[in-house]
């Protein structure tokens, strides 16, 4: 099977029963951030703008981990997701009270109002091409006010470095009880993108014995090269763009493994 092959509408269908679990995988072994520190720093950052921050839109909002903790400190908040599956799960978290939209990057709707801040948690916008991502900056200052902010982490230098060998693929695996993965990561030709092909094990409910169901997919990313976003965002009115260290105050470095950038829509 080819690597194309494994290109799915919706790559997180199959990861969205388990992604919760991933997702404290990531925290405790791969150095992500924890939510409850990310917003910490949002708040943090937040504060250090004239204007207040209640109305807050997340893009690639997932199965709602970032919406929750956020609506725990008092934010009204808005979830938008291309995944149907994630959307499914972040509104048994969320409940009805939550707004959840589904569309895709770049497209954002213009009816759902504006908003203090935007944000993205936990490397969405590495699906993103560079038109795409232009698009979306576009999308966004649209609805931010002046003075309005927007944060978003994406994989670092580090973390590419770290999982992608341009001369040879890599593969990783991890064991669950119930679910099992192995991730191989390959680089394109002149780090167009990279791929990581995606197989997941989940034991078979509707079955007996010890019987496995495996899914693949394929998950495309991109690298975003500091001058480009400065650039982009410059040119979508944004006159402050800062990159951190991972939701730190360090700035990001060569070998960071997530930069956390910090947007703030111009007043002129």
């Amino acid at each position: 099977m080819s690597i194309e092959a494994l290109t799915h509408p919706d790559p997180y269908a199959n990861l969205a029963a388990s992604y919760d679990r991933l997702a404290e995988w990531a925290v405790t072994e791969q150095q992500e951030s924890a939510r409850g520190h990310m917003a910490d720093f949002l708040q943090a950052f937040w504060k250090t703008k004239p204007g207040p921050v209640h109305r807050v839109l997340e893009l690639c909002c997932g199965t709602g981990l970032m919406l929750a903790e956020l609506t725990r400190r008092g934010y009204a908040m808005t979830g938008l997701d291309r995944s149907p599956a994630m959307l499914e799960q972040a509104r048994r978290r969320l409940g009805e009270d939550t707004v959840l939209i589904r569309s895709e990057l770049p497209e954002i709707p213009d009816d759902i109002g504006g908003f203090d801040a935007v944000i993205s948690a936990a490397g969405g916008f590495n699906y993103l091409s560079e038109r795409r991502i232009d698009a979306t900056l576009a999308a966004v200052a649209r609805l931010l006010p002046p003075g309005g902010t927007f944060v978003f982490d994406v994989y670092g230098q580090g973390f590419f470095t770290k999982l992608f060998d341009p001369s040879a693929p890599r593969v990783m695996a991890l064991e669950m009880e119930d679910t099992s993965y192995i991730w191989t990561f390959t680089t394109a030709a002149g780090d167009a993108h990279y791929d990581m092909a995606y197989s997941q094990f989940h034991r078979d409910e509707n079955g007996t014995g010890d019987s496995w169901v495996r899914t693949r997919d394929l998950h495309r990313f991109y690298k975003l090269p500091h001058d480009t976003v400065r650039r982009l965002a410059a040119e979508h009115g944004f006159t402050e763009a800062e990159v951190h260290d991972n939701y730190t105050s360090a700035p990001s470095g060569p070998h960071t493994l997530y930069d956390t950038w910090t947007l703030t829509r111009g007043t002129g």
